[in-house]
C-alpha cells in the first residue's frame, strides 16, 4: 500500500483532464436545450397565428417541385465539393 501523498502535478493533471471530458457533455446538453428554446420561439413569432386551412391546389402542385430543386442544387453542390477536394488531392 502506498502511503505517500499524490505529487502536485497528479492532483491538478487529473482534475483538469476529467473536466475537460466533461465540459463537451455539457455543452451537449446546452446545445438542446438552446435548440428547443429557438424552436419554441420560433413556433411562437411564426407559426402560431398560422390559419389550418385546406392547403390551395397550386401550393400542392408546386411544393414537390421546389423540393426536388433544392434537392439537385445540393446534390450538385456536394458532387462541386467532392471533385474539388479530390483534384486537390491529387
Amino acid at each position: 500500500m502506498l502511503t505517500r501523498p499524490y505529487p502536485l502535478s497528479t492532483r491538478v493533471v487529473v482534475p483538469a483532464v476529467a473536466l475537460m471530458l466533461l465540459v463537451p457533455f455539457y455543452l451537449v446538453i446546452a446545445d438542446v436545450i438552446a435548440g428547443i428554446f429557438l424552436a419554441y420561439m420560433a413556433y411562437v413569432v411564426f407559426l402560431r397565428d398560422c390559419a389550418c386551412g385546406t392547403i390551395p391546389e397550386l401550393d400542392r402542385r408546386v411544393a414537390p417541385v421546389l423540393m426536388l430543386a433544392l434537392i439537385g442544387i445540393y446534390g450538385f453542390v456536394v458532387v462541386g465539393f467532392w471533385v474539388f477536394f479530390t483534384a486537390q488531392a491529387r
